[in-house]
């Protein structure tokens, strides 16, 4: 679309950006998901190997974060290694109980 001021001036003509249409909020489907025994509640955070989101360990009643791997990382054996070693570790460094 283009718009032009009052002068006669083609120079002065402007291109319009037409008006953005609002995007529908993401769904995320992990999000109320149960998984084993954990009830997956939001999305803490991403990263260069995977998504961890908040959830709640149903068998004991607390709050716990899983980490998902991102699929362009399922073949990368060093973030397969770091992500066991996290696990055995049981601390996520970033996050804090």
């Amino acid at each position: 679309m283009i718009s032009q001021p009052d002068s006669t001036d083609p120079e002065e003509a402007t291109l319009e950006k037409p008006p953005e249409k609002e995007q529908p909020p993401r769904i995320d489907p992990l999000i109320g998901a149960v998984i084993s025994h954990y009830k997956v509640l939001g999305p803490l955070g991403t990263g260069g190997m995977g998504v961890v989101y908040l959830a709640e360990d149903e068998r004991l009643n607390r709050k716990v974060a899983l980490k998902f791997i991102l699929p362009a990382s399922a073949d990368d054996l060093v973030a397969k290694k770091r992500l066991l070693r996290e696990a055995a570790a049981r601390v996520v460094p970033g996050l804090s109980a």
